[in-house]
């Protein structure tokens, strides 16, 4: 099992793309955050 470490500077970027997202829809924001978090996670075991 491979185990994913985010840097802080990760997690801020996730959410700059996540609150630019969320201007129009905090439902798509949060999606697209969990989409790209899951394939990043899958793709690295």
């Amino acid at each position: 099992m491979v185990i994913v470490f985010w840097s802080n500077k990760a997690v801020t970027n996730l959410k700059t793309i996540k609150d630019y997202i969320a201007m129009d829809s905090a439902f798509h924001a949060r999606r697209f955050i969990q989409n790209l978090i899951k394939s990043t996670e899958k793709s690295a075991m």
